[in-house]
């Protein structure tokens, strides 16, 4: 009877394993993405033009971020990356590479408005306390624009280093190191019909 049971057990144990493993396949598969609409190479343009030109490993490239926006609110400036396409784009899955030991800390992705102001923008996710290299952001049903902005309102290292001692809306502490951002990526996530077909061998 006990082994009956033991082996009911671990039936019932590797088929739970099975569907498991098959639903977080599902879940987490990569997803199909259409080329990097931000690259200059697909006609895009930004205000710090190495964000944009496919290299992660960034290189000798080590020019602070300008200031994007001021806020008479705020103690710090926001500094940022403006990533501008030749034409509006569907974007669904943001990438954006910071440095390992300078972590973006808090920031804000805004997307503009097509055809609106030059001051017409929405905010598609703010993210604070983030504690990786790597942002991958998918906006909520997507976003249609023509310009995404990525503003940033403070920094940390990834060991040591000092604040301002001044604090923030959210009561946090600035940290005095600048931030650096290796590359912009935008992607459409495709439809079924829209992924290339698999030349048949």
């Amino acid at each position: 009877m006990r082994w009956n049971y033991l082996t009911f057990a671990g039936v019932i144990f590797l088929t739970s394993t099975l569907v498991g493993c098959s639903i977080y396949n599902a879940l987490f598969k990569e997803l199909p993405l259409s080329e990097n609409y931000a690259l200059r190479s697909m006609g895009s343009n930004s205000n710090t033009p190495w964000v944009i030109d496919g290299d992660r490993d960034y290189g000798e490239k080590t020019k602070p971020l300008p200031v994007i926006y001021k806020d008479k609110s705020l103690e710090d400036d926001y500094t940022g990356v403006d990533v501008i396409l030749r034409e509006p784009k569907q974007i669904d899955e943001i990438k954006i590479y910071s440095d390992k030991d300078r972590i973006l800390d808090h920031c804000e992705i805004w997307a503009h408005v097509p055809g609106g102001a030059e001051d017409e923008w929405k905010v598609v996710k703010e993210i604070k306390r983030n504690i990786s290299p790597l942002l991958i952001i998918h906006p909520r049903k997507g976003v249609y624009t023509d310009q995404i902005r990525v503003m940033i309102r403070r920094t940390r290292p990834t060991s040591g280093g000092t604040s301002s001692g001044g604090g923030g809306r959210d009561g946090e502490p600035f940290i005095d190191i600048n931030p650096i951002i290796k590359e912009v990526e935008l992607y459409k996530i495709l439809k079924e019909k829209e992924q290339p077909k698999e030349e048949k061998k």
